[in-house]
């Protein structure tokens, strides 16, 4: 094996290759950052994660127009119904006060909106 004097010119020349070593790697490391920088690709990757978070965000309000339109739906199809039930019941009561005497369908109607009320 070789005969190594540890002196002050073998430190220090251990020290400036550490020293270059360090300096190389934050060089490289610099310059890794500084190529990403003109070539604008962190500020395209920050542009498509604000993109990306407003499309779910968009996404989602979707889903709630819709739940709400759904529920609409439903609620328009029971004014239907009831508005349907209405007009029977004016039917028969106009019937009632043309005639005078158009009891029994007064009480068919009558009937008819009892269940109806039950139902739901």
């Amino acid at each position: 094996m070789p005969d190594v004097t540890l002196g002050l010119d073998t430190i220090l020349l251990s020290l400036a290759v550490i020293l270059l070593i360090a300096n190389t790697v934050s060089v490289l490391n610099k310059g890794r950052k500084d190529i990403r920088e003109l070539t604008g690709a962190d500020r395209r990757s920050q542009e498509l994660t604000d993109i990306k978070g407003r499309l779910s965000a968009v996404e989602s309000d979707i889903e709630d127009i819709n739940d709400r339109l759904d529920e609409g739906e439903k609620n328009f199809g029971k004014i239907s119904k009831d508005t349907e039930q209405i007009m029977n019941v004016l039917d028969g009561l106009l019937m009632h006060f043309i005639s005078g005497n158009d009891t029994e369908k007064l009480r068919s109607v009558k009937e008819e909106l009892d269940h109806y009320k039950n139902a739901r």
